[in-house]
């Protein structure tokens, strides 16, 4: 391949990731907007764009300051705008799951009506101090993300107690308060086998029938789906067991031929030994007779020689 040749698919390349990506911030924008138009034509206090192939988010969306539910789930967006919870100050219900945030920006920390945030499976490693100062939170979904900060034994222990924790963090000071059981608001746990007991649980101050119930409906639906993972988990387990099974059984014959073979060399090796001592015994015996007649035959011819030489 020539130089030049290598040159033009490089340009070649290069103009078809620009037009992916011009294609990709097109999709976003159109499909924002008519979600915005939607949204405003039906005077919903709801903007939905779950699942459109969103990759981030737009000025649209600001058209429309006073929604108070917005789903982004099972989008491929990895940035928050620094600026979006201060020009959306009504929200209660924001659905980020299924994306690849890796962060929350501060701003987060200025809001003051956000009570549900839904965050699972994005690739959060760290929540930010800031979110310690949302007081009207009221759930946090956190499955399936890699966290490490807070640590997983805050998490463990409910909302409240990640919150004090970001609060301390924030304010550079050790985290002293471990509030009561019983005062632990929903939060959702990271280990898998612990969903029913997680932060799924509605909580009983809800603003109103709708949010719990909105609530409700998320609760069932990931339960289900947490069923299904499971049961599929489960087959998958079985089906490993069997198979382990089945091996250790091929294996256990394969250890009791070579046993059989081992005990069999054994016995002819005994056999042998025992042949080999038996030849060394009559050979022994033999050298022993050979030696005696040998004697015998010698004394007889010195009697023989001394008979003659009296003659003489």
């Amino acid at each position: 391949m020539t130089t030049i040749t290598k040159g033009l698919m490089a340009v070649v390349t290069l103009e078809m990731n620009i037009s992916n990506r011009n294609l990709s911030g097109s999709n976003s924008s159109e499909e924002i907007r008519k979600a915005v138009e939607k949204c405003v034509s039906s005077f919903s206090s709801t903007l939905d764009v779950s699942r459109k192939n969103i990759t981030h988010l737009t000025e649209e969306i600001y058209k429309q300051p006073d929604i108070k539910h917005f789903h982004l789930e099972g989008n491929a967006i990895s940035m928050i705008p620094e600026d979006l919870f201060q020009k959306l100050p009504h929200l209660v219900w924001l659905d980020l799951r299924f994306n690849k945030i890796t962060a929350l920006p501060p701003g987060i920390g200025y809001h003051r009506q956000l009570k549900t945030l839904l965050l699972e499976r994005n690739p959060i490693k760290e929540l930010p101090t800031e979110l310690g100062s949302l007081t009207a939170l009221t759930a946090l979904n956190l499955r399936h993300c890699p966290l490490e900060f807070p640590p997983k034994d805050i998490i463990e222990k409910g909302l409240k107690s990640i919150l004090c924790f970001l609060r301390a963090s924030g304010n550079d000071r050790l985290l002293s308060i471990e509030p009561a059981t019983s005062e632990t608001a929903p939060v959702e746990k990271l280990n898998l086998s612990e969903l029913l007991q997680s932060s799924l649980d509605v909580s009983d101050d809800w603003p109103n029938e709708e949010e719990k119930l909105r609530f409700q409906k998320l609760k069932e639906e990931i339960i289900k789906n947490e069923e299904e993972f499971l049961a599929d988990q489960r087959l998958s387990a079985i089906h490993d067991l069997t198979k382990a099974q089945e091996n250790h059984g091929k294996n256990r014959e394969l250890y009791s031929e070579s046993a059989g073979l081992c005990r069999r060399m054994s016995r002819q090796r005994d056999e042998i030994d025992e042949h080999l001592s038996c030849d060394r015994t009559i050979q022994a015996r033999r050298d022993e007779k050979c030696g005696s007649a040998a004697g015998q035959e010698l004394k007889e011819e010195q009697a023989s020689f001394k008979q003659r030489k009296k003659q003489v």
